[in-house]
């Protein structure tokens, strides 16, 4: 990465961190050898949608200062791209965490998973009260610092919402961790937020997601209609029922993150200490002019050379997601809960498919189905003859030819045959 005439110039890439569908994560080291991350966010060939969603990142975290989210410090466009320079979290993601757990074959330790969990739990409810929703708090979203601290990252999503405000139909964040009202298409609100936490906890107590399937639309249904395993027995029936609780299906019964505070036992709030807050902003980061100010979002000035394209439509690849074609997603799960497969979600359906569509509303580029529905009849062929060439004539696959049975007969002998048997029998002697 050339960063040759940024602010960023003289800090030096380590290594790469992770690769997104629109930017790329580096770790980097300032002159002071102290290591940061650099979040570079391309900005070409994005749609002014996009444009938009990259700079709502900036601005969000401009405005935040919590110890348990991670620290904003620097940003500047610089050669068609967006830069963010931002805290460095040494251990990693929790993904990473529960990866190596796995291959141990160890579960955490049920105060860890309390300790985890009270400190995403103190991060989200900061967000809230900012009035901003995450909507896609996941495992590889939350790092941890040094001494293994939570840290909530990446807000590339985040909404801001006012106080008791619904959004509807809006299906963003990552398929293993929406809620059952973002998969129906219903009004939401900030207990999405507490949806994704519950996930987080029982992927962290049972080393896997809570809902696993083959597709997404297998995976649609079991978040709508299956009931989640209990944890493993290790672990107390207040962790099961305190998980099992932010995992309620229906959102006016689930509780909020205020609520979710007041479930934690005594003695985990008693033993909490908060962690030092990052504040230090590092010396070598030159002032520029090119920076993101806090401010109300605006569109992002013109790359020369920019392909022109449609309002709310993206040249960028287009991937298999839950939210991208959202009335074919509602016609699956709402209308008669039908689910097969999840091709249709990203393709167009062919002449074969007994699904109708609003292409008019929501455009796909065409391409032949190949679900199978419920009411396809399936024709089996025959199965060819293998009987004698006489018989030529079958009925579901059974020969209407009969050969002739044979017949036994058991008859007593009379008392005359016994008579000369035994007279034969004394000439004999």
């Amino acid at each position: 990465m050339d960063l040759e005439g940024s602010p960023f110039k003289d800090y030096k890439v380590i290594q790469t961190l992770g690769r997104g569908a629109y930017g790329t994560v580096y770790r980097v080291s300032s002159p002071e050898g102290a290591d940061f991350v650099l979040k570079s966010i391309s900005l070409e060939h994005l749609s002014k949608r996009k444009q938009q969603d990259a700079l709502k990142e900036v601005t969000i975290l401009q405005g935040l200062s919590h110890s348990h989210i991670i620290h904003y410090f620097s940003n500047c466009v610089h050669d068609n791209k967006l830069l963010i320079l931002m805290e460095f979290a040494k251990e990693g993601d929790l993904q990473t965490l529960i990866n190596r757990q796995r291959e141990k074959r160890l579960f955490f330790s049920e105060k860890l998973i309390w300790n985890i969990a009270y400190e995403i739990c103190l991060g989200v409810e900061y967000l809230h009260t900012q009035h901003i929703a995450h909507r896609d708090i996941k495992c590889m979203n939350i790092l941890l610092d040094d001494d293994k601290r939570a840290r909530i990252a990446d807000m590339g999503v985040s909404k801001i919402m006012q106080e008791d405000n619904v959004f509807e139909g809006t299906q963003v964040g990552t398929p293993l961790y929406l809620s059952p009202e973002l998969v129906q298409h219903q009004p939401y609100d900030f207990k999405v937020d507490v949806w994704a936490i519950g996930c987080v906890l029982y992927n962290l107590a049972t080393l896997e997601p809570p809902f696993q399937a083959e597709n997404l639309i297998s995976l649609a249904n079991k978040i709508v209609k299956t009931r989640q395993k209990p944890l493993p027995g290790c672990y107390s029936a207040r962790l099961n029922n305190f998980i099992f609780k932010l995992l309620e299906k229906k959102p006016k019964i689930r509780p909020s993150i205020a609520e979710v505070l007041s479930l934690f036992p005594k003695y985990v709030k008693e033993n909490y200490k908060e962690p030092k807050l990052v504040t230090n902003k590092p010396n070598s980061v030159e002032p520029n002019n090119n920076s993101v100010k806090n401010e109300s979002p605006k569109p992002l000035p013109k790359i020369l050379g920019q392909i022109e394209v449609k309002p709310g439509y993206s040249i960028a690849k287009r991937t298999a997601s839950v939210g991208k074609y959202p009335q074919r997603f509602n016609n699956y799960l709402i209308s008669n809960n039908k689910l097969s497969s999840s091709r249709s979600l990203c393709w167009k359906p062919g002449t074969n498919s007994s699904t109708n569509f609003n292409t008019a509303k929501d455009p796909a580029p065409a391409r032949p189905s190949t679900a199978v529905f419920s009411e396809r009849r399936v024709i089996v062929p025959q199965r060819p003859s293998t009987a004698h060439p006489a018989v030529n004539h079958f009925s579901s696959f059974q020969s209407v030819y009969e050969p002739p049975r044979l017949k036994l007969v058991f008859e007593r002998p009379s008392s005359a045959a016994k008579k000369a048997t035994v007279s034969d029998l004394l000439n004999l002697l």
